[in-house]
Protein backbone atom coordinates (compact mmCIF):
# COMPACT_ATOMS: atom_id res chain seq x y z
CA UNK A 1 0.00 0.00 0.00
CA UNK A 2 1.65 3.33 -0.81
CA UNK A 3 1.84 5.47 1.62
CA UNK A 4 4.41 8.17 0.44
CA UNK A 5 3.60 11.22 -0.61
CA UNK A 6 6.61 11.21 -3.31
CA UNK A 7 5.14 7.55 -5.11
CA UNK A 8 1.98 9.13 -6.97
CA UNK A 9 1.94 9.81 -10.63
CA UNK A 10 -0.15 12.38 -11.84
CA UNK A 11 -2.35 13.07 -14.37
CA UNK A 12 -3.50 16.89 -14.89
CA UNK A 13 -6.39 16.99 -17.28
CA UNK A 14 -7.83 20.57 -16.48
CA UNK A 15 -6.08 23.38 -14.56
CA UNK A 16 -8.01 27.03 -14.27
CA UNK A 17 -7.19 30.35 -13.10
CA UNK A 18 -9.24 33.30 -13.08
CA UNK A 19 -10.07 36.61 -11.08
CA UNK A 20 -13.27 37.67 -10.91
CA UNK A 21 -13.58 41.68 -10.09
CA UNK A 22 -15.78 43.36 -7.41
CA UNK A 23 -17.34 46.06 -10.07
CA UNK A 24 -20.74 46.79 -11.79
CA UNK A 25 -18.92 46.96 -15.11
CA UNK A 26 -16.06 45.20 -16.72
CA UNK A 27 -13.68 47.02 -16.15
CA UNK A 28 -11.02 45.59 -18.39
CA UNK A 29 -9.66 46.91 -21.70
CA UNK A 30 -10.79 44.14 -24.02
CA UNK A 31 -9.64 45.73 -27.14
CA UNK A 32 -6.45 46.54 -25.67
CA UNK A 33 -5.50 43.12 -23.72
CA UNK A 34 -6.15 41.20 -27.34
CA UNK A 35 -3.39 43.52 -29.17
CA UNK A 36 -1.49 43.28 -26.16
CA UNK A 37 -1.49 38.89 -26.25
CA UNK A 38 0.59 38.41 -29.70
CA UNK A 39 3.66 40.18 -27.56
CA UNK A 40 3.03 37.27 -25.15
CA UNK A 41 2.98 34.43 -27.23
CA UNK A 42 -0.22 34.02 -27.93
CA UNK A 43 -2.28 33.16 -30.84
CA UNK A 44 -5.52 35.85 -31.46
CA UNK A 45 -7.44 35.35 -34.10
CA UNK A 46 -9.12 38.45 -36.68
CA UNK A 47 -11.85 40.16 -34.61
CA UNK A 48 -15.24 41.42 -35.65
CA UNK A 49 -16.28 44.58 -33.75
CA UNK A 50 -20.01 45.58 -33.96
CA UNK A 51 -21.32 48.56 -32.40
CA UNK A 52 -21.52 46.72 -29.06
CA UNK A 53 -19.64 43.87 -28.81
CA UNK A 54 -16.71 41.88 -30.28
CA UNK A 55 -16.64 38.46 -32.23
CA UNK A 56 -13.50 36.60 -31.54
CA UNK A 57 -12.32 32.85 -31.26
CA UNK A 58 -10.64 32.13 -28.15
CA UNK A 59 -7.17 33.20 -28.03
CA UNK A 60 -4.62 30.31 -27.61
CA UNK A 61 -0.99 29.68 -26.53
CA UNK A 62 0.04 26.51 -26.75
CA UNK A 63 -2.25 24.03 -24.94
CA UNK A 64 -3.89 27.08 -22.90
CA UNK A 65 -6.82 29.01 -24.32
CA UNK A 66 -8.05 32.74 -22.69
CA UNK A 67 -11.36 32.69 -20.16
CA UNK A 68 -12.78 36.35 -20.76
CA UNK A 69 -16.53 36.72 -19.24
CA UNK A 70 -17.80 39.97 -19.24
CA UNK A 71 -20.87 39.16 -17.91
CA UNK A 72 -19.45 37.13 -15.04
CA UNK A 73 -16.34 40.07 -14.77
CA UNK A 74 -14.17 36.90 -15.13
CA UNK A 75 -10.66 36.78 -16.99
CA UNK A 76 -8.16 34.14 -16.90
CA UNK A 77 -6.36 30.96 -18.62
CA UNK A 78 -7.67 27.51 -18.88
CA UNK A 79 -5.20 24.44 -20.30
CA UNK A 80 -3.55 21.06 -18.87
CA UNK A 81 -0.50 22.23 -17.69
CA UNK A 82 0.23 23.64 -13.74
CA UNK A 83 3.39 25.59 -14.25
CA UNK A 84 2.32 26.78 -17.77
CA UNK A 85 -1.23 28.29 -16.71
CA UNK A 86 0.30 30.00 -13.47
CA UNK A 87 2.87 31.91 -15.38
CA UNK A 88 0.17 33.00 -18.34
CA UNK A 89 -2.16 33.84 -15.90
CA UNK A 90 0.16 36.39 -13.76
CA UNK A 91 1.14 38.18 -17.25
CA UNK A 92 -2.60 37.96 -18.36
CA UNK A 93 -3.04 40.09 -14.91
CA UNK A 94 -0.09 42.35 -15.59
CA UNK A 95 -1.31 43.00 -19.23
CA UNK A 96 -4.71 43.32 -18.38
CA UNK A 97 -4.02 45.89 -15.24
CA UNK A 98 -1.38 47.96 -17.86
CA UNK A 99 -3.78 48.70 -20.52
CA UNK A 100 -6.92 49.15 -18.24
CA UNK A 101 -5.90 51.80 -15.69
CA UNK A 102 -8.02 50.07 -13.17
CA UNK A 103 -9.84 53.17 -10.73
CA UNK A 104 -8.97 52.82 -7.52
CA UNK A 105 -12.28 50.97 -6.26
CA UNK A 106 -11.96 48.44 -8.57
CA UNK A 107 -10.56 45.41 -6.48
CA UNK A 108 -11.21 41.57 -6.71
CA UNK A 109 -14.09 39.69 -5.17
CA UNK A 110 -12.46 36.43 -5.73
CA UNK A 111 -9.58 34.59 -7.66
CA UNK A 112 -10.00 31.04 -8.44
CA UNK A 113 -8.43 28.09 -8.89
CA UNK A 114 -9.73 24.99 -10.56
CA UNK A 115 -7.44 21.64 -10.92
CA UNK A 116 -8.57 18.57 -12.31
CA UNK A 117 -7.00 15.21 -13.37
CA UNK A 118 -6.22 11.35 -12.45
CA UNK A 119 -3.53 10.08 -10.12
CA UNK A 120 -2.56 6.21 -9.96
CA UNK A 121 0.38 4.99 -7.03
CA UNK A 122 2.09 1.21 -7.59
CA UNK A 123 -0.73 -1.61 -7.09
CA UNK A 124 -3.25 0.25 -5.52
CA UNK A 125 -6.61 -0.23 -5.88
CA UNK A 126 -8.98 2.82 -5.19
CA UNK A 127 -11.93 0.86 -5.04
CA UNK A 128 -10.43 -1.54 -2.02
CA UNK A 129 -9.19 2.09 -0.87
CA UNK A 130 -12.49 3.26 -0.36
CA UNK A 131 -14.05 0.08 1.26
CA UNK A 132 -11.32 0.21 3.48
CA UNK A 133 -12.29 3.71 4.18
CA UNK A 134 -15.84 3.67 4.85
CA UNK A 135 -15.96 -0.15 6.26
CA UNK A 136 -17.09 -0.01 10.03
CA UNK A 137 -18.80 3.35 9.88
CA UNK A 138 -22.14 2.35 11.14
CA UNK A 139 -24.12 4.84 9.99
CA UNK A 140 -22.81 4.53 6.34
CA UNK A 141 -23.50 0.61 6.14
CA UNK A 142 -26.78 1.28 7.54
CA UNK A 143 -27.52 3.79 5.27
CA UNK A 144 -25.86 1.87 2.02
CA UNK A 145 -27.53 -0.96 2.65
CA UNK A 146 -30.97 0.79 2.86
CA UNK A 147 -30.29 2.88 -0.24
CA UNK A 148 -29.50 -0.78 -2.11
CA UNK A 149 -32.55 -2.44 -1.50
CA UNK A 150 -34.05 0.58 -3.88
CA UNK A 151 -31.33 0.62 -6.48
CA UNK A 152 -30.62 -3.24 -6.70
CA UNK A 153 -26.92 -3.84 -8.41
CA UNK A 154 -23.98 -6.75 -8.36
CA UNK A 155 -23.53 -5.68 -4.69
CA UNK A 156 -25.86 -5.87 -1.55
CA UNK A 157 -24.85 -2.92 -0.21
CA UNK A 158 -23.42 0.93 -1.57
CA UNK A 159 -20.54 2.90 0.18
CA UNK A 160 -19.47 6.18 -0.60
CA UNK A 161 -17.98 6.00 -4.24
CA UNK A 162 -14.86 8.54 -2.89
CA UNK A 163 -14.64 11.23 -0.35
CA UNK A 164 -15.40 15.53 -0.85
CA UNK A 165 -14.13 17.70 1.39
CA UNK A 166 -14.39 21.16 2.14
CA UNK A 167 -14.66 23.53 5.20
CA UNK A 168 -16.90 23.20 7.90
CA UNK A 169 -20.22 24.94 8.91
CA UNK A 170 -19.55 27.21 5.36
CA UNK A 171 -21.60 26.48 1.75
CA UNK A 172 -20.06 27.30 -1.73
CA UNK A 173 -21.66 30.01 -2.23
CA UNK A 174 -19.36 32.33 -0.94
CA UNK A 175 -15.68 34.59 -2.07
CA UNK A 176 -13.69 32.17 -0.27
CA UNK A 177 -14.40 28.57 -0.63
CA UNK A 178 -12.65 25.23 -1.16
CA UNK A 179 -12.91 21.76 -1.89
CA UNK A 180 -11.04 18.86 -2.42
CA UNK A 181 -12.84 15.87 -3.77
CA UNK A 182 -11.13 11.78 -4.25
CA UNK A 183 -12.57 9.02 -6.35
CA UNK A 184 -11.89 5.68 -8.07
CA UNK A 185 -11.78 7.31 -11.77
CA UNK A 186 -14.68 6.41 -14.18
CA UNK A 187 -12.70 5.00 -16.58
CA UNK A 188 -10.35 3.47 -14.56
CA UNK A 189 -11.56 2.74 -10.78
CA UNK A 190 -9.00 -0.43 -10.24
CA UNK A 191 -6.21 0.88 -10.73
CA UNK A 192 -6.33 5.38 -10.71
CA UNK A 193 -8.27 8.04 -8.72
CA UNK A 194 -9.50 10.69 -9.76
CA UNK A 195 -8.61 14.49 -8.06
CA UNK A 196 -10.73 17.56 -8.49
CA UNK A 197 -9.29 20.44 -6.35
CA UNK A 198 -11.31 23.99 -6.33
CA UNK A 199 -9.96 26.59 -3.95
CA UNK A 200 -11.48 29.91 -4.43
CA UNK A 201 -10.03 33.16 -2.37
CA UNK A 202 -10.76 36.95 -2.61
CA UNK A 203 -6.10 36.63 -2.04
CA UNK A 204 -5.00 36.41 -5.26
CA UNK A 205 -1.49 35.95 -3.49
CA UNK A 206 -3.34 32.43 -1.50
CA UNK A 207 -4.89 30.95 -4.51
CA UNK A 208 -1.66 31.49 -6.01
CA UNK A 209 0.29 29.85 -3.68
CA UNK A 210 -2.39 26.86 -3.39
CA UNK A 211 -1.60 26.29 -7.31
CA UNK A 212 1.61 26.13 -7.25
CA UNK A 213 1.43 23.24 -4.13
CA UNK A 214 -1.15 21.79 -6.30
CA UNK A 215 0.77 18.77 -6.93
CA UNK A 216 2.16 18.53 -3.37
CA UNK A 217 -1.39 18.55 -1.92
CA UNK A 218 -2.93 16.22 -4.18
CA UNK A 219 0.46 13.60 -3.34
CA UNK A 220 0.12 14.34 0.24
CA UNK A 221 -3.91 13.92 0.52
CA UNK A 222 -3.46 10.26 -1.52
CA UNK A 223 -0.63 9.60 0.73
CA UNK A 224 -2.61 10.19 3.82
CA UNK A 225 -6.19 8.24 2.49
CA UNK A 226 -4.07 5.37 1.80
CA UNK A 227 -1.90 4.79 4.20
CA UNK A 228 -1.57 1.09 5.47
Amino acid sequence: MVGKADEWTLEPRRVALSRCFRSVLYPVNVVAVLDRLPELGWVVEERVEEENSIRIGAPKKGNLRLQLDQSAKTLGVVGDDLAQALIAYRELMQAASDVSSYTSGIGTLYVEFRYLGDAHGDKVNPLEVFARWWGGAERVESFGSEIAKDLPSDASRMIPYGIRLAPEGNDANRPNWTELTIAPSNTSGETKFHFDLLFRNESSAKTEEVAENADAIIRRALAQLTKA
